[in-house]
């Protein structure tokens, strides 16, 4: 009896330990820890994932090792939830993809929700993975309208006078360099329309 009381105190003090180590990385908030912390959790899981294979096989090594085979499945959706691409409308669609409460805002937002929320996660990685295609391909449609818009401000015709039989007429110097930029351009905005991803920012193409 007295082995087996050691044996539960000691399955136990894993338990705890485990517990306290996580609660460390749940308390963080997540914009301040998706860097740092992505890494530094697989670390944790992937630590205790190898602890755990040395001890017996009881109800409480297995929930453990339960919850980490879990936390693997979720750890490539976690870094698609890091955001770097998201607007607004990508963090209000990834909150409603995970269900998470009402009153969790971007600036309130800790690593224990989407923890909590890895089960959903898992179900929904299809769409979490749709929805980060779809942020990071607004941005690189995003960045090529920019481009073209400061072009536009920005670039000014050089002009000569030519004289034709007495009359003045004004030309652009350097014109076929402002025609390969302007076809140039005109490529960008027909691969920008070819995008799945064009439909949001129509009325700025054209």
């Amino acid at each position: 009896m007295k082995n087996e009381l050691n044996e539960a105190q000691a399955t136990w003090g894993l338990f705890d330990d485990f517990k306290k180590e996580l609660e460390e990385f749940q308390k963080e908030e997540w914009l301040t820890f998706r860097k740092k912390g992505y890494f530094a959790f697989q670390d944790f899981f992937i630590k205790w994932q190898e602890t755990l294979k040395q001890q017996d096989k009881n109800v409480v090594v297995r929930f453990l090792l339960q919850q980490i085979e879990q936390f693997k499945q979720a750890w490539p959706l976690l870094k698609l939830c890091t955001g770097e691409s998201f607007e607004k409308e990508h963090w209000k669609r990834l909150f409603t993809i995970l269900k998470l409460a009402k009153d969790i805002t971007l600036d309130n937002l800790k690593f224990k929700d989407l923890i909590d929320a890895t089960p959903v996660m898992i179900k929904k990685a299809k769409e979490i993975k749709e929805l980060s295609d779809k942020a990071q391909g607004e941005v690189t449609i995003r960045e090529a309208i920019n481009e073209l818009r400061v072009w536009c401000e920005n670039t000014e015709f050089i002009l000569t006078e030519h004289d034709s039989n007495g009359r003045q007429t004004p030309l652009i110097k350097e014109w076929k360099e402002v025609m390969t930029q302007v076809s140039d351009h005109q490529s960008l905005i027909l691969s920008l329309k070819e995008s799945r991803f064009y439909s949001g920012f129509a009325d700025q193409i054209g």
